[in-house]
């Protein structure tokens, strides 16, 4: 009977690095995350794949204090998030390391929670959704002495690591797309001031307004917290004032769904009764009719600014100053917005 691996000891580290004609020292360097030459890289990685080599994390973090671990914090599950944490989790584990998710709802006692976890789990580094970016929650998280990385909120006097997207900027090519369409009563439907994400998208929206000559009205001006029910009741609102919007920025898609909820139940048809754009662009604007103007962001390079940067960290240590990258997101133009004759 010829024998298997499965019928030998498991495969180790020097099985490895003869399969891939490297030094165990390289091997060894790829497994725990420092950059080798990307032609061992890839000859590492098929000889890991044709032994079925795995590492002991835990053996390793005992020796190391290595987890190859990284813990994501988030606030929610919503589209955004989760297709953000998917191509994450992707990524990293292309590069060897685990994702562990953490669901934070800002309740009193949780950060304290979280942090015990995390001492004793021993991650390498923490991403986290900037929407707990107040200065005390990151402070703390600061105290781990572990990179983090934070995503889709800035971090306001604190120095520290994040990945953010052009939001004023994609927010006013938005407006000015409903503008050049002849609109000029335009709404927004707007979240908290608190956040960054936020304060850009409504600072698009008054800018374009602003360069067009067209006055924001404070009646056209509601705000919410990014759930459905603020968009149901915003649409409701601005339909009842005696001069209604022609035209409606939601600053994002569960706002949106709100608003499309509203509008059905009044009979009202998007487009001919009010035109719509939408912040964030979930796969089935495209097959409503009509389908739904968006800004889309995109998860996959955010997912890879992300992972780049805590790598970095990883291997190079969190002593140097913070960095900031911005990636830009595309405008859909679909069916939503109608030429005013």
């Amino acid at each position: 009977m010829s024998e298997t691996r499965d019928d030998r000891q498991a495969a180790t580290i020097v099985d490895v690095a003869e399969r891939a004609g490297v030094a165990v020292g390289t091997v060894s360097r790829f497994i725990n995350g420092r950059e080798v030459r990307k032609t061992n890289e890839m000859r590492i990685r098929e000889a890991i794949k044709e032994l079925g080599y795995q590492t002991n994390t835990f053996a390793q973090a005992m020796k190391t204090d290595v987890t190859k671990t990284v813990a994501v914090v988030m606030d929610g599950f919503d589209e955004f998030h989760t297709q953000v944490l998917s191509n994450a989790i992707t990524q990293f584990f292309d590069h060897g390391y685990q994702v562990t998710t953490y669901h934070l709802k800002n309740e009193p006692g949780e950060l304290d929670n979280l942090m015990s976890i995390m001492t004793a789990r021993k991650f390498d580094g923490v991403v986290m959704s900037g929407t707990f970016n107040n200065t005390i929650s990151l402070d703390q998280l600061r105290s781990l002495q572990k990179p983090i990385v934070l995503f889709n909120d800035e971090a306001t006097g604190i120095d520290i690591d994040r990945v953010l997207v052009n939001n004023r900027e994609a927010s006013k090519r938005a407006v000015q797309h409903m503008i050049e369409m002849g609109h000029e009563r335009i709404a927004i439907i707007k979240a908290s001031d608190l956040q960054s994400s936020s304060r850009g998208r409504y600072q698009g929206f008054c800018d374009a307004m602003e360069e067009a000559g067209l006055q924001v009205r404070d009646e056209y001006i509601c705000e919410g917290s990014w759930r459905l029910s603020d968009g149901y009741f915003a649409l409701q609102q601005l339909m009842a004032l005696d001069e209604p919007p022609t035209a409606l920025f939601s600053v994002n898609y569960e706002m949106t769904m709100g608003v499309l909820e509203a509008m059905k139940e009044q009979g009202l048809q998007v487009a001919k009764d009010l035109s719509l754009v939408s912040y964030d662009d979930p796969y089935f604007f495209r097959l409503l009719t009509p389908s739904i103007t968006a800004i889309a962001q995109p998860h996959d390079l955010i997912a890879s600014r992300l992972v780049e940067m805590m790598l970095t960290r990883l291997n190079n240590g969190i002593s140097s100053s913070s960095r900031k990258m911005t990636v830009s997101c595309d405008v859909i133009l679909r069916d939503s917005v109608v030429r005013l004759s």
